[in-house]
């Protein structure tokens, strides 16, 4: 009874072995990547996928040679990834791999001890021609974002939401505020822009872009400079930040005062020419009235009589006098135009009447 006891259970142990060996076998075969297994020189066995990647399609290429899979340029780093996984227990590596098909791809090598007592090694081989694309792909964009904000006209600082702290410039917020890269890293942003207080600046919301808004930098040298800012709150992996962007408004300062200025002197040029205009018209007027009135007393006969050229004469006079006090009273016209002092009256006329005059 004893004797069948035992050989019950280990024709148990036996199945439990020839189970789980079945189950290997089977994740061994299913596993999605490429798995070798190698005493460090020999091939032991390969999976169906390893057989799909290096082209042996259904033929197992048991017994080779473990250093036939790795290209010439690669022999050195698998060798070291063999020596690590000796002394370590593991190791990896990366290289490009040209299959049969002519395809070239990006494989991951991890190396990994199965059996220490007979060196056998795992290698499991991984695809990872799709995660280069999308890496080389982000570092392009990454590039590519920064030769834009290197290059663009206005300052910008990428500020962290909960400390206030500068975390990143560009070349021209270095240039504008007169700091280094270092300085100006870490700095709390109210001491170079926000003035008005770091509460104030912390009120701002991150679901709300900033307006437009002036403002004053101070720079490294301690001079203020004026500025147009914007501030836009954003996230990235879930942290809050605040991109702010700002121009310098000195050029623009210096020409509205240099415009105001002008505007200054130009209105006190048009009061000056307003004010001659006005001596000019008392000035000029009173002399012209006596003219054109005296005329034309002598010419009504009042003063005695006068023979054809001299009445002609005096018509001249009459009439050069009528026509100098038209000239200035369409100046003095101008003039009340200019200054808004002129009403204007609404009147019927022919415009035929207009047209046949002139």
């Amino acid at each position: 009874m004893e004797l069948e006891n035992t050989l019950t259970f280990y024709r148990e142990a036996e199945n439990d072995i020839k189970e789980k060996d079945r189950m290997y076998m089977a994740l061994f075969e299913q596993y999605s990547d490429a798995v070798i297994i190698s005493d460090g020189k020999k091939v032991l066995d390969i999976n169906r996928k390893g057989c799909e990647i290096f082209g042996f399609g259904q033929k197992r290429p048991l017994g080779i040679s473990l250093m036939s899979f790795v290209p010439a340029e690669y022999l050195p780093e698998f060798q070291q990834a063999l020596k690590e996984t000796f002394k370590q227990d593991s190791s990896h590596f990366e290289m490009r791999y040209q299959k049969p098909t002519g395809e070239i791809i990006d494989i991951e090598v991890s190396l990994s001890f199965v059996d220490r007592k007979d060196n056998i090694v795992q290698i499991v081989v991984q695809d990872i021609t799709y995660r280069k694309k999308i890496e080389k792909y982000e570092q392009e964009s990454q590039e590519r974002l920064k030769t834009i904000l290197d290059n663009t006209l206005c300052g910008i600082l990428l500020i962290e939401a909960s400390s206030r702290k500068i975390i990143d410039a560009n070349p021209v917020a270095l240039k504008t505020t007169g700091y280094s890269d270092k300085e100006l890293i870490g700095m709390v942003c109210h001491q170079l822009i926000c003035q008005d207080g770091e509460e104030k600046c912390s009120a701002f919301p991150l679901d709300q872009a900033g307006d437009l808004s002036e403002s004053i930098l101070f720079k490294a040298t301690g001079e203020s400079l004026p500025i147009l800012r914007n501030v836009v709150p954003v996230s990235i992996e879930g942290t809050g930040y605040f991109v702010e962007s700002f121009v310098d408004l000195s050029d623009r300062k210096q020409a509205e005062e240099e415009l105001l200025q002008a505007k200054l002197a130009a209105e006190g040029a048009n009061r000056t020419m307003n004010e001659f205009l006005a001596t000019m018209s008392h000035e000029l007027r009173t002399p012209l009235t006596a003219i054109i009135g005296f005329s034309e007393l002598m010419l009504g006969g009042s003063t005695g009589e006068f023979d054809e050229l001299n009445k002609k004469f005096l018509g001249n006079i009459s009439n050069s006098g009528k026509y100098l006090l038209l000239l200035i009273n369409s100046i003095l016209d101008l003039s009340r135009i200019e200054t808004g002092k002129m009403g204007l009256q609404l009147d019927y006329f022919s415009l035929q009447d207009i047209f046949y005059r002139y």
